[in-house]
């Protein structure tokens, strides 16, 4: 560049200036444009012009002209609108890939929800105890702290057992259980098919205290000879304990199987698994670290295994209810 060219310009004005304004060509499209000088630019390049946008040098025509190509940059002037004459000038660079995109999220009543088809949206039900986190093609359910909820069949898809004065209801993703008061033993739930091996798991949220002994848990029984093992929540003297028992029937306690001190707790997770050997019963804090109250020959109570596994409550001399958040089989 010549002291000349190098001079021509005030210290903090661009470098170099259009001389001729031009009209702002189609996204893609070229235009021959006028600068003060064009011989810096190399074809390729990407430039900036004040006002105009950014554009790709097609080719430098001679010392003062250039073809240029608008490239639609976000903030580009309108096609067909005029750059302005000496608008500023300046190298420029190509914008960068699209990065991904951020999750957003939504509010309301849990009815409301859409349907399940923006990946990463999270929704904050104002009527329900979790957060909805959309896969794309499900909503996953996530209590803080816990592992990730696996909604539990709807009520009409569970066969009801022993449900004398219990009511059960689909309730925000989950189902609740309500019992009336019982002068005794009255295990009444829900239950489905079972298969060995299985691991069936369940999330609760006991929302009464219920009577001394009262349940609300998981368990594996015997559909033709009655017998049932369960493992839940057991309130005794206002607090509550892990305890894994054994029923001849839904109306008669028979022992206890295994126990896990008394815990403050409102929320529970359960689990029970017949490895086709064994079965075993566990409780956890969250979902994800496990405790194994007791295992035992998977015949050792319950005849051949058993053949049916389910959700219930005990109420045992009060009302009680629960709502299971979660229930999954692996």
């Amino acid at each position: 560049m010549s002291s000349n060219a190098a001079n021509k310009y005030a210290a903090g004005t661009p470098a170099y200036t259009t001389t001729t304004g031009f009209t702002q060509p189609a996204v893609n499209s070229n235009v021959q444009a006028t600068f003060g000088v064009a011989l810096w630019m190399v074809a390729g390049q990407v430039i900036y012009i004040a006002t105009g946008g950014y554009y790709s040098v097609v080719s430098i025509d001679s010392g003062t002209l250039a073809t240029i190509k608008n490239l639609g940059y976000t903030g580009n002037l309108a096609a067909g609108q005029t750059v302005p004459n000496s608008s500023g000038v300046t190298p420029g660079g190509l914008v960068g890939s699209a990065g991904a995109a951020g999750s957003s999220t939504s509010s309301g009543a849990y009815a409301s929800r859409p349907s399940a088809a923006s990946s990463g949206l999270l929704y904050f039900a104002n009527d329900a105890p979790f957060v909805s986190r959309d896969t794309g093609a499900a909503w996953e359910h996530w209590v803080p702290g816990h592992a990730i909820l696996t909604q539990p069949l709807t009520v009409a898809s569970w066969t009801g057992l022993n449900v004398g004065t219990q009511t059960q209801a689909d309730s925000v993703g989950g189902i609740l259980l309500t019992q009336a008061s019982a002068a005794g033993q009255s295990i009444q739930g829900l239950e489905l098919t079972a298969s060995a091996p299985w691991v069936a798991t369940c999330y609760l949220t006991n929302l009464s205290k219920g009577g001394n002994y009262s349940v609300a848990g998981m368990f594996v029984r015997d559909s033709s000879g009655g017998r049932l093992s369960i493992i839940g929540a057991t309130s005794a003297s206002n607090i509550y304990n892990v305890n894994v028992d054994r029923y001849t029937n839904v109306t008669t306690y028979s022992a206890a199987n295994g126990s896990y001190g008394g815990q403050a707790l409102q929320t529970w997770w359960f689990r029970i698994e017949d490895d086709n050997t064994n079965h075993k019963f566990y409780w956890s804090p969250n979902g994800v670290h496990w405790v194994l109250i007791t295992s035992e020959s998977r015949t050792a109570w319950v005849p051949n295994g058993g053949n049916r596994y389910g959700i219930c409550l005990n109420s045992f001399g009060a009302a009680s209810s629960a709502w299971f958040g979660s229930w999954k089989v692996t």
